[in-house]
C-alpha cells in the first residue's frame, strides 16, 4: 500500500513541478514511510529523530523535528518532591535488549548499572503497569537515563522532563526538537 502511495503521489502535477520541494510530509513515528522516504527525500519532512536517514533524504535545512508525545504522566510542581531529597539517584525502565547496533549501550550500561545502590536500572515495557511504574521512578529520581535505543532519541526524554527529573542524554547524533529556539541546559 506504501508504494501505491509513492508511485500515485510522484505522479501527480503538483509534485512533479517542484520535484516534491513544496511537500510537507508527516513521518513522525521512526518506522513511517521508513523505506520509501529516500524517494521522498525532497519534501519536507517532520520527523521524530534524524537517526535512521542520510543527509540527503533528512536534514535540519529543510525538515522539523517534532518532539515525541510523553507517555507517563506528568506530576505537578506542588507533589514534586525537592531534588535533594529524591533517593534514587539513577532511573532508567525500558527495552534493555534493541534490534538496532546503538542499543549496544543499553545492555553495556544495564551490566553496569544493575547492582549499584540508589540505581534503579531495570527492564520495562509500557504493558500492564509500567507506565504507572515509570511515572513514580521518574517522579522520585534525580537523574533519568535517555538512553539510545533504535533511533538516538526516545520519549523518555519528555517524559523525564515533565517529572522533573534530569534528563542524562546517552545518544550520538541526537537533534533535539526546537533546539534551535530550546536552551535545553535550561531545563
Amino acid at each position: 500500500m506504501v508504494d501505491q502511495l509513492v508511485a500515485f503521489l510522484l505522479r501527480q502535477p503538483e509534485w512533479i513541478k517542484s520535484d516534491g520541494k513544496d511537500h510537507i510530509i508527516v513521518a513522525h513515528h521512526p518506522k513511517s514511510l521508513l523505506y520509501v522516504r529516500k524517494k521522498l527525500g525532497l519534501a519536507r519532512f517532520v520527523l521524530a529523530d534524524f537517526g535512521r536517514y542520510g543527509a540527503k533524504t533528512a536534514n535540519s535545512d529543510k525538515d522539523v523535528i517534532a518532539p515525541y508525545q510523553h507517555v507517563v504522566n506528568s506530576i505537578s510542581t506542588n507533589n514534586s518532591s525537592p531534588f535533594e531529597q529524591r533517593p534514587p539517584l539513577a532511573y532508567f525502565q525500558g527495552a534493555i535488549y534493541r534490534k538496532d547496533v546503538r542499543g549496544a549501550i543499553r545492555q553495556e550500561l544495564f551490566y553496569l548499572l544493575k547492582d549499584e545502590k540508589d540505581v534503579h536500572f531495570t527492564f520495562g515495557s509500557a504493558q500492564r503497569s509500567g507506565v504507572r511504574q515509570a511515572s513514580r521512578g521518574m517522579g522520585t529520581s534525580r537523574f533519568c537515563l535517555n538512553i539510545a535505543g533504535d533511533t538516538p532519541l526516545s520519549n523518555c526524554l519528555f517524559d523525564a522532563i515533565v517529572n522533573h527529573c534530569v534528563p542524562v542524554i546517552i545518544s550520538d547524533n541526537i537533534e533535539l526538537p526546537y533546539e534551535d529556539v530550546l536552551d535545553y541546559s535550561e531545563l
